[in-house]
């Protein structure tokens, strides 16, 4: 299924196909698929709720205030500038790379995982306050963060507004990368 312009809500279920939905504007958006992937691409919406089962989802160029990723067994590439309110991305067993910059950015991510690995990216000094768990994973996260029980870690980076992050993962690795602007020249 391919979309391209659309302006209004936006439903589409499909068994085994890809969905590819690009410059629209709408109230809502829902996609689910069983196992194509999903390509989202300048998608100008209230509410966004994506799901598949096995397929991948790619995520960009958003202007959302409430973003829902769930996979199954699908890698799930978001990038959240854009995104004013709640994202909440959730993979049972597949990777979720999530990218967090730009002047507007979410109130809060919860990125939720059963043995998949979740990789963050915050740039441009996006301020967060983060909670990290990971069970049996292994877990790069900057040094500034608090070790508080094993596998449990807290900490702020960058500054204020601070964006609320939680990750967790019961066996997957976690993998936060935080740059300032600087630090791309």
């Amino acid at each position: 299924v391919g979309l391209h312009g659309i302006v209004g809500t936006v439903n589409v279920k499909s068994s085994s196909g890809d969905v590819k939905l690009s410059k629209t504007n709408g109230a809502s958006v829902n996609l689910v698929t069983g196992s194509g992937d999903i390509h989202l691409d300048t998608v100008d919406a209230r509410t966004i709720d994506v799901s598949s089962s096995s397929g991948d989802q790619y995520i960009l160029n958003l202007n959302a205030e409430e973003l829902q990723l769930a996979s199954v067994s699908g890698d799930i590439h978001c990038d959240l500038g854009g995104v004013s309110g709640h994202v909440k991305v959730d993979s049972a067993t597949g990777w979720s790379d999530v990218t967090l910059h730009g002047p507007v950015g979410p109130t809060s991510v919860s990125v939720h995982s059963v043995s998949g690995d979740c990789s963050l990216s915050v740039l441009d000094s996006i301020g967060i306050t983060a909670k990290v768990v990971s069970r049996t994973g292994n877990v790069s996260i900057p040094q500034t963060f608090t070790h508080q029980v094993p596998g449990h870690y807290e900490g702020t980076s960058g500054s204020e507004p601070f964006h609320d992050l939680s990750i967790v993962t019961v066996s997957g690795d976690v993998t936060m990368h935080v740059t300032s602007s600087l630090d791309r020249q």
